[in-house]
């Protein structure tokens, strides 16, 4: 595998776009042979960003004496992600409105749709105002939609968001299926989607621009690296390059992709992703002519998107359905010096397969290049000052759809004060958010929205906010205005201060290792999601789950460890983001109950790591406890987990707050909803929700235990198990992530077909899990659960005893061929060991012995003796107060305080029932207690409940003989067996319960 790449500078010679081709006077340029001492401000990067930027510091300036700068590039001048895009400007004014509705309010989401529309209309502008010739043409795009199914949610979005009638839908226009292949031209199209945009030279646009700064004194330096920046006396930094060193005060990193080479605290918050384009030609002199521009929509994950050139040559980008099932070729490299073997021929033929009237075309492919796009985790664009670096600034991670986010980020950038001397307005009613202070862990202050900032002087963690005009705002697209965004304008600043900000700027820790952006690059970013529920619950009232919860601590928060998508965390209130309904307006039907459910989510999720973690595994050693450092980040990218472990902290919440049981309903759906999808593509986070699931329903009816969601995810192992030659390309991580995964789902299954008496719920562990169980396995998961690790071979027969127990219960009389089995089991179950206790690593408490993980293996092996000599009472065995004894001697042996008690429950449940001396059901009545406590999920109450009863009926059953179960003789009596109503399974099917003993 590709080793993870942490250097992440640009490559030397990178393969040359079409953009490219052509020389231009900027490529090697240096304004000076030797660099300056110093500058007012350095920018890094000279793609748009960072010519933009430098373009409004210069441009706005008030005075008479502008700031010196400094602008260095690695390579050639805008040979980054500029210069190798698809030269779209292509802005989303419908798809995404869902989810930003859900996320900040329908009309922030709006104000979101107008920001990226204003893009067109400014680019016009500083094409026209500075003479730019780039090929600067407004047009319509076409987003086409080749799935039915896609097309229809497309469909049904767009006229939801028409109804509401709060988005300004105006210069939208969609045509369904019946017109759609004859409108676009599109094959097979089954519905299409136009709006303004635009097309252009991209590189022409930077390089040109830049010409114009160089002759207003801007100091140019191509091939020159930045490879570190360091603190020099004072308030200035010194930028050190092979060329030497220069000091300014203020540096701004417009690195995009490679911004983590200078900023490592960002390896993980902006991760280079390679794209792939293409140019189209024809040797024919007549050929067809597209007007539009393209954005082919094969199904939620591939597109394509392509524009038109004005000399009928074809830029066609895209290509993921070629090289995306090989995670190596595009994730984490910044290697755009090599081509994708599979794109070029992906190309070929392009416009004749997918385009009416282009069949004899000639169209082939000319060109194919690569570039690198930085993938931010959370796919929100880091824009203001970098955390715990004063002075220093980022406008980077536009997660390949920059060009209309980049030109008026980089105007409110330019305009951020903090001591810039260019941004020195006046104090008004607008504010940029800087982020120069990190704040503490989880805690919020209140945003100021347009209605309340004029009341109220700013806090002390407000002192970073640069303010701006209120003319440099717009919104103009919002329903009713209907005006173009003017030369000045940049969007609402809630817009911006709610949307580009980022968890990593937000909290005062870098984000949690997004081992694999892999599964977030596959998740479809313009589905619906929408969120149906009760806007007067307990969530849109208070931003904790109880009062002594989170909201009252939130000093002692920990936040969860990366961003929720798609749901941000940020340390605002939530309150400004609710939709702020419009007088005499209603929601259409399908809308009626939209609201953020973000900060429930959020709750939830900080929930699910302080408490629900802590009872899912005893590891908190050296490698963490495996729910929070390998499950919790995938919540980051699959809504499926999001909901699920949203589920588990609901129903886990729900013993002490009840109200919580039906948000874990909802919860419990909404993942269902989502795996129905990402079942298909997405295995390993498919996995992580349906076990999830399996033990949220374990704790939602503690007394009657669907075993729904355990037969999808066996259902899902079956069919979408990874072949070995997969297995091999995963990262460590994800190696780790699926093995503890593999062990978790042994485990449910296991644990839950002890309990089952139904033929049609019985199913054997499937083959491809017992061949993926293996000594080298038991082996390395000693560190990642060592109770899991130390008894991974022992799991495989425990489940045979269950099946076995099952078929007993059913039968009238044991089989000769089910006492011959039983034997085996016998036999084999003698003959397991546990590994020693010194292979075993510490997990995380140290008071404790690595002892105990073996010592509850043990327990778990007497136990499953004990049921199948229950079962199976002909072969030769210790008593069931024999066995019963060294069930509970192993448990005694470790302090109820223990996490390892967690495990305890089907040991003890199986054991305890055979006591009959008071003092050690004293003993045994504490240790449920201590367990219950710990646990607090009903299915531990419910099977405390069921010894109780077994005991009350023994009791009885030793009163009417007068006679004790202690003076029974070794053969085990009928009424004691599986099938006799003194055991505990009937005593719990007497109750028609079915309990997840686990």
């Amino acid at each position: 595998m590709t080793p993870k790449n942490t250097g992440r500078l640009p490559v030397a010679n990178p393969v040359t776009s079409f953009w490219n081709d052509e020389p231009k006077k900027l490529d090697d340029y240096r304004s000076t042979a030797e660099l300056p001492s110093s500058a007012d401000i350095i920018i890094i990067g000279s793609g748009l960003s960072g010519v933009a930027t430098a373009y409004f510091l210069l441009k706005d300036h008030p005075g008479p004496n502008p700031p010196s700068i400094v602008l260095l590039e690695a390579r050639k001048i805008c040979n980054g992600a500029t210069g190798r895009n698809g030269g779209h400007v292509k802005p989303d004014t419908y798809s995404d409105i869902p989810k930003f509705a859900k996320l900040f309010g329908i009309e922030t989401a709006a104000q979101l749709a107008a920001f990226e529309a204003s893009h067109v209309p400014a680019v016009k502008d500083l094409v026209e105002s500075e003479g730019l010739d780039c090929d600067f043409h407004v047009t319509r795009a076409l987003d086409v939609y080749l799935d039915p199914t896609h097309a229809k949610k497309i469909e049904e979005t767009y006229r939801e968001i028409a109804r509401a009638g709060i988005v300004n839908l105006s210069d939208v226009a969609f045509t369904p299926k019946k017109h759609a292949e004859r409108v676009s031209g599109v094959k097979n199209a089954q519905g299409c989607i136009s709006y303004t945009a635009a097309h252009l030279w991209p590189s022409k646009l930077v390089h040109q621009l830049l010409e114009k700064l160089v002759d207003q004194g801007i100091n140019v330096q191509a091939h020159t690296p930045v490879t570190s920046i360091s603190q020099s006396e004072g308030d200035a930094w010194s930028v050190n390059t092979p060329r030497g060193t220069i000091q300014a005060k203020k540096i701004i990193h417009a690195t995009n992709a490679y911004a983590s080479h200078i900023l490592p605290e960002y390896e993980h918050a902006i991760t280079p992703v390679r794209g792939v384009c293409s140019h189209l030609e024809s040797d024919k002199e007549k050929t067809p002519h597209l007007v539009n521009t393209y954005g082919i929509r094969f199904d939620e994950v591939n597109n394509d998107y392509l524009i038109p050139r004005p000399d009928g040559s074809i830029i066609v980008g895209g290509a993921r359905e070629a090289f995306w099932h090989d995670r190596k070729r595009y994730y984490d490299t910044v290697n755009d010096d090599e081509l994708v073997d599979e794109a070029n021929s992906y190309f070929d033929d392009y416009m004749q397969r997918y385009f009416r009237g282009w069949e004899d075309s000639g169209m082939k492919t000319k060109k194919v290049w690569t570039g690198i796009l930085g993938y931010s985790f959370d796919f929100m664009p880091h824009i203001g000052e970098v955390p715990g670096r004063p002075g220093q600034f980022i406008i980077a991670g536009f997660t390949g759809y920059g060009m209309p986010k980049i030109l008026l980020s980089s105007k409110g950038l330019a305009k951020m004060r903090a001591n810039i001397p260019c941004a020195g307005y006046p104090r008004a009613e607008l504010r940029w958010r800087s982020f120069n202070k990190a704040k503490p862990a989880g805690r919020k202050t209140k945003s100021k929205t347009r209605s309340d900032t004029r009341d109220h002087a700013p806090s002390p963690q407000q002192e970073s906010w640069a303010v701006l005009q209120q003319e440099d705002f717009s919104n103009g697209l919002l329903a009713g205005t209907g005006s173009s965004p003017s030369d000045d304008s940049v969007a609402s600043i809630e817009t911006i201060q709610t949307t580009f900000q980022s968890h990593f700027q937000e909290t005062s820790e870098p984000p949690a290792d997004v081992s694999s952006i892999m599964s977030a690059l596959d998740f479809p970013l313009d589905l619906d999601f929408f969120d149906s529920g009760d806007s007067n619950t307990r969530f849109d009232q208070e931003d904790g789950l109880d009062k002594q919860g989170a909201a009252e601590n939130e000093d002692a928060i920990k936040p969860f460890s990366g961003c929720l998508l798609p749901f941000l965390w940020t340390s605002q209130d939530d309150s400004s983001r609710s939709p702020r309904p419009t007088p005499g307006f209603s929601w259409a039907p399908a809308l009626d109950q939209l609201r953020p459910s973000y900060s429930a989510t959020r709750t939830l999720m900080m929930r699910f790591d302080q408490k629900t973690c802590d009872i899912l595994s005893i590891n908190e050693g050296s490698n963490g406890n495996p729910w929070r450092t390998l499950i919790s980040s995938l919540a980051d990218h699959s809504p499926a987990v999001c909901h699920a472990l949203c589920c588990m902290a609901a129903f886990h919440g729900s013993y002490d707050l009840p109200s919580l049981h039906s948000r874990g309903i909802e919860e419990m759906e909404e993942s269902s909803k989502w795996l129905t999808t990402e079942r298909e593509v997405r295995f390993i986070p498919s996995l992580a929700a349906s076990i999830a699931l399996v033990f949220a329903e374990g704790w939602k009816s503690p007394k009657n235990t669907s075993n729904k969601h355990l037969g999808n995810t066996r259902k899902l192992i079956v069919e979408r198990f990874p072949t070995e030659q997969r297995l091999w390309h995963l990262t460590t991580e994800d190696s780790a992530r699926f093995k503890y995964l593999v062990t978790a789902f042994v485990y449910v299954h296991v644990i839950a077909g002890i309990t089952y008496r139904k033929e049609e719920h019985a199913h054997p562990l499937p083959e491809n899990i017992l061949t993926f169980l293996s000594p080298v396995l038991s082996g390395s998961m000693t560190e990642i659960d060592p109770l899991l690790g130390c008894a991974t071979l022992l799991f495989p027969l425990v489940d045979r005893v269950a099946l076995l127990v099952n078929k007993v219960r059913r039968a009238k009389n044991n089989s000769l061929t089910i006492v011959s089995q039983a034997g085996e089991l016998h036999e084999q179950l003698l003959q397991w060991q546990a590994p020693k206790a010194n292979l075993l690593q510490s997990f995380g408490e140290h008071r404790y012995s690595p002892q105990h993980p073996v010592q509850t293996a043990e327990a778990l092996r007497y136990a499953t003796l004990l049921h199948l000599h229950q079962a199976v009472p002909e072969i030769p065995s210790l008593t069931s107060e024999d066995l019963a004894r060294k069930v509970l001697l192993k448990l005694a042996s470790i302090p109820p305080t223990s996490r390892i008690t967690n495990l305890h429950i089907f040991p003890l449940l199986a054991a305890s029932c055979e006591l009959t001396d008071e003092e050690d059901r004293e003993w045994a009545k504490q240790r449920w207690e201590a367990m219950i406590l710990r646990l607090r999920v009903g299915n531990a109450d419910t099977c405390w409940e069921i010894v109780q009863a077994t005991w009350a009926r023994r009791d009885q059953y030793a009163s009417e003989r007068r006679s004790s179960v202690m003076e029974q003789e070794s053969e085990i009596g009928e009424d004691f067996t599986i099938r006799g109503k003194l055991h505990w399974l009937n005593v719990m099917d007497d109750q028609q319960w079915q309990v997840f003993v686990g």
